[in-house]
């Protein structure tokens, strides 16, 4: 099948490019050389190049052209053939010029006539020298290629008329005088006086020249072949870009996975024969994309480059370095302490001489990376840090290695990113049940397996309940109650937390609508994750859930974590904005561990701030985190904001919160996540106050 056609070929077949594209080339062969084509392959496909094949094609319009082919093989990443590349050059004139000389000569053997015949209008260069190499007879196109009058040519050596050329003739000419046959297709190279500084080609065919059966001279017809040979430098070099392309990543130039993973098996064999170790370190950026989000793509591209960068001059010359795609990295460490021919030994946990060198690796990259990033136009600082996975050992392939050193990077990226994580074998069964869990979660949707828990809110001074929390929980059919935290960034990640996160808000708020007609005015807190926020739908998956249940807008609450809010926060004051339009209250979730500042917390339309756990956990033990809550709570009485208490599990944290006031609180001291009907049952059996969100605030 034809894969490319230049303007060359279609001026040669007369066929357009779009004709022969994704065509079989077979009409371009005579019925007489159908099997000519295969015998050409066969030294092809060892990978040797043909050159200059004298043959014939058909034309478009049926009519015959005689053809000069140069068949080169076309290699793949791997060394083995998988195409071929063909340049062809039309040889019309020297073939018919040449049969026109064999016809002459048979028909006046006997004499130089043929000489004669041709020598004046011949459109190739054409000479004669006798047996002691002097020029006899030359036409106007060899004396302008040789840059000699014709004139001055005659009676003169070659040795002395064209010193450029003789020594690569030479040794042809006089086994054409010794052996009294033909040598067709001498390969000479040359500048020449016509073109100065350029290079040029020449195929010569010598013909013994007989009077009376004795060779008295030696004929030479010659032809320009330096486009030929251009065009096959020009295919080299095509073919060693297109391989390049083909092996390397096109924005930082660093190896792509193909030639990793090609680079990986050769140290892998190299380690078993040398009887050291390679290594493999996946890295990771973390929260790239929202260097994508918020500054564009281009600033992306930009950050990716300098990462390759930095990457590359943290390294060794034997190290090899490439990006696998997206914001993923790998790096190649070779000749690591240890058993290259057999797998590490040690206990599960235990570091090997191998781990340690990569660990040191490890930090290294890391400590490139810690430097801000000056990017965009104005150059502004960004800080960017990275999570590492690290396997090595012999591996029996390449991919068994870069998987391994990709299970220990998810594993770094659950621990908390911006770390490094030594690959154990125990790490797979977490990564399959990943996989696993993944394509239940996909099965989970369709069979509508999720279902909400609410978590009451009291209001710390009276304890009375003003709200609920809707929490999402997973009924699996086999693991039985699975919890968000390990399911909620698998949706996040494949997309379905869009699906998932509307059909939370429609039963969230006809729950809320039900308990409100059984006479419980109660605000109804949603969480709504980051990609949720980011999609262009969530205004209007808010505004169906309000019509759909009939709640009353001011009773809907969405919570939106601190570190959502600040990952733009200019886009977030734009999105919010169109929230409030609703008439739903929006609250700051996990308040205190996202670092907003006091401008980006005033700029932002919340109404409540919800005090992280971690704070409330450590409040009566720790003088710094009760100063911290005092802090947070007269930062939500200066913005007018009403206060939430997550995580409250003991009296004295209860006590220290009124102390504090604290307006509202929610925690297994208060009430655990309940279903429908048993909150139902609590509800009955407490008070019950409705409570608008930040008016209270506003009052006092």
């Amino acid at each position: 099948m034809v894969l490319s056609w230049n303007a060359a070929a279609e001026r040669l077949y007369g066929y357009q490019a779009h004709e022969m594209i994704g065509q079989s080339s077979l009409p371009l062969f005579p019925e007489d050389r159908a099997e000519e084509w295969s015998g050409l392959l066969d030294p092809v496909r060892r990978g040797i190049t043909v050159r200059h094949f004298d043959s014939e094609r058909l034309r478009k319009d049926g009519t015959r052209v005689q053809v000069t082919l140069t068949v080169s093989p076309v290699l793949g990443p791997d060394g083995s053939v998988v195409g071929v590349s063909s340049i062809v050059h039309d040889r019309t004139e020297t073939f018919l010029l040449a049969e026109a000389m064999r016809q002459a000569e048979k028909e006046a053997a006997e004499s130089l006539s043929i000489l004669d015949t041709l020598q004046s209008s011949a459109p190739v260069g054409f000479s004669f020298v006798d047996r002691e190499f002097r020029f006899v007879r030359v036409n106007e196109k060899a004396a302008a290629i040789n840059g000699v009058l014709v004139k001055d040519h005659l009676g003169r050596t070659m040795a002395e008329v064209i010193p450029q050329f003789w020594p690569q003739l030479e040794p042809s000419y006089k086994a054409v005088l010794g052996r009294g046959e033909p040598i067709l297709n001498v390969e000479v190279a040359s500048e020449t006086a016509e073109d100065p500084g350029r290079l040029h080609f020449w195929l010569e065919s010598l013909y013994p020249v007989t009077v009376h059966g004795e060779i008295i001279g030696v004929g030479a017809v010659f032809v320009d072949v330096t486009e030929i040979k251009e065009a096959e430098q020009t295919q080299s070099d095509l073919t060693k870009e297109l391989r390049h392309q083909a092996l390397h990543d096109s924005l930082t130039g660093l190896p792509n996975r193909t030639l990793i993973i090609d680079r990986v098996e050769q140290m892998l064999v190299r380690g078993r024969r040398n009887n050291v170790t390679t290594g493999a370190l996946f890295i990771d950026l973390d929260n790239f994309k929202d260097i994508n989000d918020t500054l564009g793509h281009r600033v992306g591209d930009q950050l990716l480059g300098e990462v390759a960068r930095r990457l590359t001059s943290a390294l060794r010359e034997t190290d090899t370095v490439g990006r696998l795609g997206g914001d993923e990295f790998v790096v190649l460490t070779e000749g690591l302490p240890g058993s290259g021919g057999s797998e590490e030994t040690g206990q599960p946990g235990e570091e090997t001489p191998a781990d340690t060198a990569s660990i040191a690796v490890a930090e290294r990259i890391l400590e490139a990376l810690r430097g801000p990033f000056a990017l965009g136009d104005n150059q502004s600082l960004h800080t960017v840090t990275a999570s590492i996975g690290i396997a090595t050992g012999p591996r029996p392939t390449a991919e068994e290695l870069l998987r391994d050193a990709d299970v220990a990077l998810y594993e770094a990226k659950a621990a908390g990113k911006q770390r490094y994580t030594v690959f154990q074998p125990e790490m797979r069964w977490a990564v399959e049940s990943h996989v696993e869990l993944q394509k239940d979660l996909g099965r989970a949707v369709e069979r509508d397996e999720f279902l909400l828990v609410y978590q009451p809110i009291f209001e710390i001074e009276t304890s009375a309940v003003v709200g609920v929390e809707a929490l999402l929980r997973w009924q699996h059919p086999v693991r039985g109650l699975v919890m968000p935290n390990e399911f909620i960034p698998i949706l996040e990640e494949n997309g379905l937390i869009i699906t998932v996160g509307r059909q939370v808000l429609i039963r969230a708020c006809q729950q809320a609508a039900a308990w409100r007609k059984a006479g419980y005015d109660l605000s109804m807190s949603v969480n709504v994750s980051p990609r949720q926020l980011d999609s262009p739908g969530i205004v209007s998956d808010i505004a169906e859930a309000l019509e759909v249940s009939g709640l009353e807008p001011r009773r809907l609450v969405i919570e939106i974590t601190e570190s959502t809010l600040m990952r733009d926060p200019a886009s977030t004051v734009e999105r919010i904005a169109k929230l409030k339009t609703l008439g739903v209250s929006v609250a700051v979730d996990d308040f205190g561990t996202g670092y907003s500042s006091l401008a980006y917390l005033r700029r932002f339309p919340v109404d409540i701030l919800k005090i992280d756990r971690s704070f409330i956990a450590s409040m009566t033990s720790s003088e710094r985190s009760s100063a911290l809550i005092h802090t947070l709570v007269q930062l939500g009485k200066t913005l007018g904001l009403d206060t939430v208490a997550e995580g409250i599990e003991e009296p004295r944290q209860l006590e220290q919160l009124r102390a504090e006031q604290c307006d509202t609180g929610q925690g297994f001291l208060y009430a655990r996540p309940l279903s429908p009907e048993d909150l139902g049952n609590f509800l009955r059996s407490h008070v019950v106050a409705a409570r608008e969100q930040g008016s209270d605030r506003a009052s006092k």
